[in-house]
C-alpha cells in the first residue's frame, strides 16, 4: 500500500508538471499573436498616416483566445490579455492619434484604416464612417466693431475630426473656415447683428447647435441720411437744388457734391423759429430786486382780481407810496436772437385811481448785467392803459448778459395802483438745419445725370459717401404765341406785320380770334409774324384752324406757312421761296382731293392728308430742323409722318394769307391760339 500511493503521488506531480508547462506554452502562443496583431496594425496605420489624407488599407489579423479589450487611445494602440493568470498589455505608441472602434473577442478579422486630417480612423467594418458631428464652439465673443465691422473669434472644439465653424449672420451662411475668428464687413452702421455658428467634421457630420452671440457696428459720427433734388426732372440749362441731410454727433465741417468730376461746395440751411426766452408770472419773488412791502413802492401781491385770469393769483404792483425800481437779478440770453425780432411782452396792464398824464410806468433794458440801463420805454401814463403791452427790444440789448427793470414815474399819493402781470420775452433764433442745398444748372447735361455728397465733421470723421441722380430733359421753351384774346380791332396789333392793300382785305380781330376778310383777293390779306430763329433742335407750331365753305365757291386758297422772314418773297412771285413748311386748305382746282381739303405742298405738288370743315381743327407741326422734316397732325391724330421740308431754311416766321377766296361763300375764317416752341 505504502507503494501504491507513493507511485500516486509521483504520478500526480508529473502531471501537474506538465499541465504548467503546457500552459505556459499556450500563453506565449497568445501573447504572440496579440504582439503581432497590434504591430500589424501599426505599421498599417503608420503607412497610411504617411500617405497622407484619405488612404486606406486593410489588415487580416488573428485576436487571441485571452483577449480582454482592444482599444486605441489617443497616440496607442493597446491590447489587454489574461496571460498565466494575469493581465497583461500588449501596445505600440505612434506619432499620430489614432481612433475607432475594434473587436474584443477571439477570432479573425479583417481590420479597414483610413487617414484623416491629424488622425487614422481603425474600424472592423468595411465601410469606415464617422456618424458623429463635432462639439460646438465655446468662448464667442465680439471683440471689436468698427461703423461698419464687427471682429469676433471663439474656441474651436478639441475633436480630432473637427473640420469647419459654419458662420451665419442674420441667417444667411456667409463663411466656412477652419479658423476661430470672423470679420464681418460691409455692415450698416448703428445696427445689431447676431452671428450663428454651427461645426461640422471631415465626414461632413454637422452639429446644428445654435452657438450666438449679438453686437452692433459703432453709430458714425457724420452720416449723410438722405438725398433730394428739386425739380426732378429739370429741364436742361435750368437749376436743379440738390438737398442733402446729414447729422453729426460733433460740428460739420463741410458738405460737398461731386457732378462730373468736379467738387461744388453745398450751403447750410437755417431755419428760424420762434422761441420764448423768459417768463415771468411772480409766483415767486427771488429773482427780483429790490421788493417793497405791499402798498408801498413797487411789490410782489396776492390779489387774484387784479392778476391774470386762470393762472396763479399774484402779480407785480405799483402804488403811489415810495420810489424804488423792481429789477431782474440775473441774466437772460437774448445773444442769439434776429436782429429786430425780440419783443417784452406783458399780458395784463391795469390801473386804478385816477393817473395824472405824467404817472407812468416804464421798462428799462441792460446789455451788460444791470451795470447800465437803457432810457425809459413806455408801459403807460395816465387812465386806461392797454390791457396789454409789446416792447420791441433794441438790438444792442440782445447780448447773453441782457436784464430788465420796471421803474415807476411820478407816483404820488392815495389812490393810484397799477398792477402788471405775465411778463414774457420771445424772439426769433436761427437753427442750422441738417439740410445742405447745392443750386446746379444742367447746362449741356441730358438724360440721368448722377452725383455724390461728401461731408466730414470738425473731428475729422468722414461720412460714407451717398450717391444720388437726377434727369435733365430737353424741354419746349416758348418762341411765339396768340391768342388774340383782346379788343376787337382792325389791325391784329402784338407785332404782326400785315399786308391789306387791296379793297375790303383785312386781317383783324374779333370775337378774340384772328378773322379773314378775303373778297376774292390775290394773296390777301396777309399777316406775319416773326420770333427768334432755330436752325437745329425741334420746331413745334400749333395753332386752330376753323374754316367753312358754304357756298359755291370753286377757287380758294389758304396758305399756313412756316419759314425764313429773310428769303421768304411775294407770293405773287412765288408762294414757296424761302418756305419750310407749307400747309394749304383749299379745292380740287387748288390740288386738293376734296372741296375743304388740308394738306402740305411740296415742290409744288399738294398733298391731302385730311378734310377740315367747320369747328375748330387743331393742326400741330412737328418740324425737325436737323433732318429737315416734319409731322402733320390734326386734333391729336397723326396725319402724315417725316415730310421733307418744302425748301430746307432755318425758321423765324410764321406767314398766313389767302388767294382767291371770297368771303361771302364762307361762313367761318378764323385762326387762333397759335403757339411755336422750341426743344434743342
Amino acid at each position: 500500500m505504502i507503494i501504491l500511493a507513493v507511485s500516486i503521488f509521483i504520478l500526480s506531480m508529473i502531471l501537474v508538471v506538465g499541465s504548467k508547462m503546457l500552459g505556459g506554452s499556450s500563453s506565449k502562443v497568445e501573447s504572440s499573436k496579440a504582439r503581432t496583431t497590434v504591430d500589424s496594425l501599426s505599421n498599417a496605420a503608420d503607412l497610411v498616416y504617411q500617405e497622407g489624407v484619405g488612404s486606406r488599407t486593410r489588415v487580416y489579423v488573428t485576436l487571441p483566445d485571452e483577449i480582454q479589450s482592444f482599444t486605441t487611445q489617443n497616440q496607442t494602440l493597446k491590447m489587454r490579455l489574461y496571460s498565466g493568470g494575469d493581465l497583461k498589455d500588449v501596445y505600440r505608441n505612434l506619432d499620430f492619434n489614432i481612433s475607432g472602434e475594434l473587436p474584443s473577442e477571439e477570432g479573425n478579422y479583417w481590420i479597414y484604416l483610413e487617414s484623416r486630417e491629424g488622425y487614422v480612423y481603425i474600424s472592423k467594418n468595411a465601410s469606415i464612417k464617422d456618424l458623429a458631428p463635432p462639439n460646438s464652439v465655446t468662448n464667442l465673443a465680439d471683440k471689436s466693431s468698427g461703423y461698419t465691422w464687427i471682429y469676433w473669434n471663439w474656441t474651436n472644439p478639441s475633436d480630432t475630426d473637427f473640420s469647419q465653424s459654419i458662420v451665419f449672420i442674420g441667417g444667411i451662411n456667409v463663411l466656412n473656415t477652419s479658423n476661430n475668428y470672423y470679420n464681418a464687413t460691409g455692415l450698416s452702421e448703428d445696427t445689431s447683428y447676431t452671428i450663428n455658428i454651427h461645426t461640422k467634421d471631415i465626414n461632413g457630420n454637422i452639429n446644428d447647435n445654435n452657438v450666438t452671440d449679438d453686437a452692433s457696428t459703432l453709430h458714425l459720427p457724420i452720416v449723410i441720411v438722405s438725398l433730394s433734388e428739386n425739380p426732378d426732372p429739370v429741364a436742361q440749362n435750368s437749376n436743379v437744388t440738390i438737398t442733402a441731410n446729414v447729422t453729426s454727433d460733433n460740428e460739420i465741417s463741410s458738405v460737398w457734391a461731386e457732378l462730373g468730376g468736379v467738387n461744388y461746395s453745398m450751403v447750410r440751411q437755417l431755419q428760424t423759429e420762434l422761441v420764448t426766452k423768459w417768463t415771468e408770472d411772480f409766483s415767486s419773488d427771488t429773482d427780483w430786486a429790490t421788493w417793497d412791502s405791499e402798498g408801498w413802492g413797487i411789490a410782489y401781491v396776492n390779489s387774484a382780481s387784479d392778476c391774470i385770469d386762470d393762472s396763479n393769483d399774484d402779480c407785480m404792483n405799483a402804488d403811489g407810496f415810495g420810489t424804488n425800481d423792481l429789477y431782474k437779478q440775473t441774466d437772460i440770453d437774448l445773444s442769439d436772437c434776429v436782429n429786430g425780432s425780440a419783443y417784452f411782452y406783458i399780458e395784463k396792464v391795469k390801473e386804478e385811481g385816477t393817473l395824472e398824464s405824467s404817472d407812468c410806468m416804464e421798462a428799462h433794458f441792460s446789455e451788460d448785467s444791470g451795470n447800465s440801463w437803457s432810457s425809459d420805454y413806455n408801459i403807460l401814463c395816465d387812465d386806461d392803459p392797454d390791457p396789454t403791452k409789446n416792447i420791441t427790444i433794441p438790438d444792442q440789448y440782445l447780448t447773453s448778459q441782457a436784464r430788465v427793470m420796471i421803474e415807476k414815474e411820478n407816483f404820488g399819493g392815495f389812490g393810484e395802483d397799477v398792477w402788471l402781470d405775465g411778463f414774457r420775452i420771445d424772439c426769433s433764433v436761427q437753427n442750422f438745419t441738417g439740410l445742405w442745398e447745392l443750386s446746379h444748372n444742367t447746362s449741356d447735361e441730358t438724360g440721368l445725370v448722377s452725383y455724390t455728397v461728401y461731408a466730414n465733421d470738425t473731428s475729422g470723421n468722414n461720412a460714407v459717401p451717398k450717391t444720388g441722380n437726377f434727369t435733365v430733359e430737353l424741354i419746349w421753351s416758348l418762341l411765339f404765341s396768340d391768342n388774340f384774346d383782346r379788343s376787337d380791332s382792325s389791325i391784329l396789333g402784338n407785332g404782326w406785320i400785315e399786308v391789306d392793300s387791296d379793297s375790303d382785305a383785312d386781317s383783324k380781330i374779333s370775337s378774340n380770334r384772328l378773322v379773314l376778310d378775303t373778297d376774292d383777293n390775290t394773296n390777301q390779306p396777309r399777316a406775319l409774324h416773326s420770333f427768334d430763329q432755330k436752325s437745329t433742335g425741334t420746331v413745334n407750331w400749333t395753332y386752330t384752324l376753323n374754316f367753312e365753305r358754304t357756298g359755291s365757291e370753286n377757287w380758294y386758297e389758304l396758305f399756313m406757312q412756316l419759314g425764313n422772314n429773310a428769303t421768304m418773297v411775294d407770293p405773287s412771285t412765288s408762294d414757296s421761296t424761302g418756305v419750310a413748311v407749307n400747309l394749304k386748305w383749299a379745292g380740287p382746282n387748288q390740288g386738293m382731293t376734296n372741296h375743304e381739303g388740308f394738306g402740305y405742298v411740296q415742290g409744288g405738288s399738294v398733298t391731302e392728308v385730311e378734310i377740315v370743315s367747320g369747328g375748330d381743327a387743331v393742326i400741330e407741326i412737328i418740324a425737325d430742323m436737323d433732318s429737315n422734316v416734319f409731322n402733320v397732325s390734326v386734333d391729336g391724330v397723326q396725319k402724315a409722318n417725316d415730310v421733307s421740308f418744302d425748301n430746307n431754311v432755318s425758321v423765324d416766321a410764321v406767314r398766313i394769307y389767302t388767294d382767291g377766296l371770297y368771303q361771302n361763300n364762307f361762313d367761318l375764317r378764323e385762326i387762333d391760339s397759335i403757339t411755336v416752341h422750341h426743344k434743342p
